[in-house]
């Protein structure tokens, strides 16, 4: 299972396994994952965790006004921040055609 920063609302980081983590998350990331349907949130959380084992993925640092990082995953968006080398707040997960409205 991931490991939980306690300060921050939704904080993985990489411990070899996908799943949700228990304790402290983003409501709102936490939603944008359940709507999704259950094969393509396990994609998305694999995703994540290679990105986290090996910074392997396409990610891009966002431009102003927003702040942060996106993870692409398939037609889905990941929106993070760095909280330090091997852990990342996630803000939340998109639709591509709804990314960036």
């Amino acid at each position: 299972m991931h490991a939980v920063d306690s300060t921050v609302p939704f904080a993985l980081t990489h411990s070899g396994s996908c799943a949700l983590p228990e304790g402290s998350e983003s409501p709102e990331a936490r939603a944008d994952l359940r709507a999704v349907e259950r094969e393509t949130a396990m994609q998305i959380l694999h995703c994540i965790d290679r990105y986290l084992a090996n910074r392997a993925g396409d990610v891009k640092k966002l431009k102003p006004p927003r702040t942060g990082f996106r993870l692409r995953c398939g037609d889905y968006r990941v929106f993070f921040d760095l909280k330090n080398e091997n852990t990342i707040e996630i803000a939340g997960v998109k639709h591509r055609r709804e990314a960036y409205r």
